[in-house]
């Protein structure tokens, strides 16, 4: 071995690493294969605490003895033991003289590098974790490469060093889904591998393995992350872990690391920090308000303002995503938009600059606002008949829109706004499931509003559909204040909307008679095309579905003129419902074959992502019902799919009208 060449030292081939990896099996024979095949330039890329230096170890730990090694990183990585930094303390004044452009040094380099491959078969010059110096370090490669063709280069650094020969390697955070060796996940293994380590002899059993999935989905995956996880079963149990890092990761740290660096996914994090700069830090901080994925458009419209302007968000957006402090999701030439994704221990490092920079209120208003401004999109696309369209929208920018409706129950000044948000996004509640979601903002933001606050209209009547089950009495109380705002205001939309509650109501109560009459009440009042509700086409359907025991004539004709309504052919909800209610109406006329043909056209016809997911699972057992020879029983109120457990409702003495018979207030009872 030579040693001081220009100031390079080689590392022995045997300190580089035990050349095991979990979960980077594919990517070390990648590397294997192209150092075999004679590949002059490869570069190792990822984020900041993906493992890159310890894949560029473990490929070159295997390496034969006429291979001749050298490791250069840049002393800015940390390294916590002495001989580490005596042996950088050189090669820092080479890169740091490379980057103030000094050719003697640089001519240097080369001159030693030529003595080492004339004595040694082959040399592989490493120059790991170079980020800070990324421009010098390409500057050295191009002009090693063009000096000594022979030479092998390989880099680990954020992003690649851009230059004709170089073949990239790119490193991901570990699988946490797909099952692996013994059945668990990359993430799981690389856990489960380092607990033992702590813990010698430690089995777990199917419930820790659970936390320990759970432990990998909180840290996404990251292989520093898991590891320093891992190390805190010094002090921790499993079950207490876990539970620590549902309040965020900023604590994990792991003071045996070797590297500075890597002793906590904080300091790696500040070291690719430093290397943004100005207008980037902003675009980093002020993102990590976002709570799921986001747009180029999203993102300006949070993030503009002082230093950083709208012409500055690709470029940033780019360099961050180059950096591997944003994940990329889509095709760039595609016709969707990109969108940008942040990890959560990213996202919880910005929070916390932008919590420094005392811009956190500003932010989350302005988050607000572009819920609301979403929200709003979305509904009228809904209202226009782009019902899938409106669902995509949705589910995209759902985590962001549940972040905002979180935040804003905290702060008083915003729970007004955003129970803008809940009204808006009345469809998505209903009608794609996820009723109990809204059913818990709704409350939370309503606690949080001032006592005297008005209840609107929309949230009488939408409050009432979504506690309906779970505290009728509650929801009695939201019609009887929504039912004379509707009427004051001359209001026929929300008027039929709040019928069309009570009608539902009074169905799951067992009041047929009163539900037939103001379903009906709620279709005849209800204009053409409503904006902000339950369509008559919606209130015509359901009506037919509670004729169909009863009256199975008059049930046709209603099911009839539901799907002959002028908007029918954009209203996915009501038509499905329609045509279940013609199945019911042929169960009770006895025509059995002609129901089970109806129902398997219904089910073939079905598009995965409408709103009637609820219905399609009544209607499967309907179908299977008619198969096994049994009767069809009578259907159940659609959309009212949130009965508490053991729980069922009579109806007390005290009843609430608005203008009919059905009694609104119910208790429950064991």
């Amino acid at each position: 071995m030579t040693s001081g060449i220009g100031g390079l030292v080689p590392t022995p081939r045997t300190g580089l690493g035990d050349g095991g990896l979990i979960g980077r099996e594919r990517e070390l024979e990648q590397i294997h294969s192209l150092l075999d095949q004679g590949a002059s330039l490869i570069s190792v890329t990822g984020a900041a605490g993906v493992g890159k230096s310890v894949l560029m170890k473990a490929a070159l730990a295997g390496a034969d003895h006429g291979r001749t090694v050298l490791v250069v990183r840049w002393p800015g990585s940390g390294s916590t033991t002495r001989s580490a930094r005596k042996e950088t303390g050189p090669i820092a004044e080479i890169l740091t003289a490379l980057a103030a452009g000094g050719r003697r040094r640089r001519d240097a380099v080369v001159s030693g590098l030529g003595v080492m491959l004339r004595r040694s078969r082959e040399v592989v010059l490493v120059l790991d974790d170079v980020d800070p110096v990324h421009r010098a370090c390409m500057s050295l490669t191009q002009h090693l490469l063009n000096r000594l063709p022979k030479l092998r280069v390989l880099v680990t650094a954020r992003c690649a060093l851009g230059l004709g020969p170089e073949h990239t390697v790119r490193l991901g955070p570990l699988d946490q889904g797909d099952a692996g060796s013994h059945g668990e996940s990359s993430a799981v293994r690389l856990f489960l591998d380092r607990a033992r380590t702590i813990r010698p002899g430690r089995r777990f059993d199917a419930a820790e393995l659970l936390l320990a999935r759970e432990v990998c989905r909180r840290v996404d995956g990251l292989p520093l992350a898991i590891e320093q996880a891992a190390h805190q079963l010094r002090t921790l149990e499993l079950d207490q872990l876990a539970n620590r890092l549902k309040a965020g990761q900023r604590w994990l740290s792991n003071p045996d690391a070797t590297l500075a660096r890597q002793a906590s996914l904080h300091h790696s994090l500040e070291a690719v920090y430093g290397d943004c700069d100005s207008a980037e830090r902003t675009v980093w901080s002020r993102a990590s308000t976002f709570t799921g994925t986001f747009t180029e458009s999203s993102t300006a419209f949070l993030c503009t303002g002082g230093s950083v302007q709208p012409r500055d968000i690709p470029r940033c957006l780019a360099r961050l995503t180059a950096q591997g402090v944003l994940t990329a999701i889509g095709d760039p030439g595609g016709l969707q938009p990109m969108r940008y994704q942040m990890s959560s221990a990213v996202r919880e490092f910005g929070q916390d600059r932008l919590a420094r920079a005392g811009e956190a209120d500003i932010a989350a208003e302005r988050h607000l606002v572009h819920g609301r401004q979403i929200a709003q999109v979305a509904e009228h696309l809904w209202n226009c008949g782009s019902r899938r369209q409106a669902a995509h929208l949705l589910a995209e920018e759902h985590l962001n829109l549940m972040g905002a409706l979180t935040r804003a129950a905290r702060l008083p000044q915003q729970a007004q706004a955003a129970l803008g948000i809940v009204t808006d996004l009345w469809f998505w509640w209903i009608a794609y499931g996820h009723a109990d979601e809204g059913r818990r903002h709704l409350l939370r933001l309503r606690a949080a509003c001032p006592p005297d606050a008005p209840v609107s209209t929309r949230e009488g009547w939408l409050g009432a559909w979504l506690l309906a089950r779970t505290a009728p009495e509650t929801a009695a109380g939201l019609l009887q204040e929504a039912w004379p705002s509707a009427m004051l205001g001359n209001d026929s939309a929300a008027a039929g909307s709040v019928a069309f509650v009570q009608g539902l109501i009074s169905w799951d109560q067992g009041h047929v008679e009163s539900a037939t009459e103001l379903l009906a009440d709620a279709a005849r009042t209800m204009p053409g095309h409503a904006f902000s509700g339950p369509s008559r086409s919606l209130a015509l359907a359901t009506l037919a579905l509670v004729q169909a025991h009863s009256d199975p004539a008059k049930a046709l004709r209603t099911a009839r003129r539901a799907l002959t309504q002028s908007r029918i052919q954009g209203d996915d909800w009501a038509c499905f419902l329609a045509r279940y209610a013609l199945v019911r109406i042929d169960c009770s006329r006895g025509r059995v074959s002609r129901a089970w043909r109806r129902a398997h056209r219904i089910l073939a016809d079905h598009r995965v992502g409408c709103p009637a997911s609820q219905g399609i699972s009544e209607l499967r057992d309907l179908l299977a019902a008619i198969e096994a020879g049994r009767g069809s029983g009578a259907p159940i109120p659609p959309f009212l799919v949130t009965r508490a457990a053991s729980r069922r409702y009579v109806t007390t003495s005290r009843a609430v009208q608005f203008g009919h018979g059905a009694p609104l207030t119910t208790r429950g009872g064991d």
